[in-house]
């Protein structure tokens, strides 16, 4: 297919899309939300379309379906033109997504020391950084993050601001639909190294469902050459482990699968999770505890895996679509002991 050929069915898959769901196209405008139908203009919103229906295709062998929305990968792809998303302060930047943190919760949750920004794809000089161990990242997308000791050598200097010089120049996820990418400039920084604090702790991704939690799943990074893949322990809303795991696409491997383990604090991180991700309809948390409590936020997500994630077995895809999309959890989890019995309790009124 040819770039004008799928613009060319981008736009009958617009045209079916407007007769079958109207309200997706409503011109209902709430000042600090947007969606992608109204980001990209219309001359190039067929042509993203397009890349994006592409991406779907290749990863699930047919397209989208926004119609009945069968798949938690359907709901997914529908966020990205037509979910309205808060972008002030931009939920997908890794700088400023930390003002989502509540003022009351500054204590309990932190995001890691950064020691230099900057919209120029050259690092700092020697002397402006503490001889140390940091981490170099760019505020949009997962490329080019690399663990750096301090301070670098001179081919170091050079070949890393070679290729800043080419990361910082690239929209990343814009041209296939994840606008929220593009809508600052790129920024490059140094982050503090964590990797002592967390060695021993755990990663959570929390999905947060109109400010509660709806289920979530614990990442162990491959570690070595032997361990290939990352390894993922899923859990529904009561904190319980669940059978099952994901990978990005039919043409990739599944993560390997491991048992959840509860933390004692977690209906405190629970709790947290819930306060960063109230603003959204839908939006993955993830949270880092350190070995000795202390909880860092990572990132907010908004389109897990771009749409192309397929949860395995078929109990886990029902329970997550319905979970994320279909329903609205339980208000106010609170989770007791290691039982898995939860306690509700209703919001009151003031």
């Amino acid at each position: 297919m040819t770039s004008e050929s799928d613009s060319m069915s981008a736009s009958h898959f617009l045209d079916v899309l407007r007769k079958r769901c109207p309200d997706y196209f409503d011109d209902l405008v709430i000042v600090g939300y947007r969606r992608g139908i109204d980001v990209y203009p219309a001359v190039r919103l067929p042509i993203v379309l397009g890349n994006a229906l592409k991406v779907f295709q290749h990863a699930h062998g047919r397209l989208p379906d926004l119609v009945t929305l069968p798949k938690t990968a359907d709901h997914f792809f529908k966020m990205k033109f037509f979910d309205r998303i808060p972008i002030s302060p931009n939920p997908a930047s890794k700088l400023s997504c930390y003002d989502y943190i509540p003022a009351k919760f500054a204590g309990r949750v932190r995001a890691p020391n950064r020691y230099w920004v900057s919209e120029r794809p050259l690092l700092p000089p020697d002397t402006e950084i503490p001889p140390g161990i940091y981490w170099l990242k760019l505020e949009f997308g997962n490329a080019g993050h690399l663990r750096l000791v301090w301070p670098p050598t001179a081919k170091q200097r050079h070949v890393i601001n070679q290729a800043l010089g080419q990361r910082m120049k690239q929209a990343f996820g814009v041209s296939n639909g994840e606008w929220w990418y593009g809508t600052n400039p790129q920024r490059v920084f140094l982050e503090e190294d964590l990797s002592d604090l967390l060695e021993g702790g755990q990663e959570l991704k929390l999905f947060i469902r109109e400010g509660r939690f709806a289920a979530g799943y614990e990442v162990q990074y491959a570690s070595n050459s032997k361990q290939k893949q990352s390894s993922l322990g899923f859990f529904n809303d009561m904190g319980e482990p669940m059978s099952g795991t994901r990978r990005l696409g039919r043409h990739n491997p599944d993560y390997n699968e491991r048992q959840f383990q509860r933390p004692n604090d977690f209906d405190k991180i629970i709790e947290a999770a819930e306060v960063i991700g109230r603003p959204f309809s839908l939006v993955r948390v993830d949270m880092m505890r350190a070995k000795d409590g202390e909880l860092f936020l990572g990132e907010l997500t908004l389109c897990t895996g771009n749409a192309t994630v397929i949860f395995t077995p078929q109990s886990l895809e029902d329970y997550l679509r319905h979970q994320l999309f279909e329903t609205i959890p339980r208000p106010h989890t609170r989770f007791s002991g290691q039982t898995g019995r939860i306690a509700l309790t209703e919001e009151k009124s003031h």
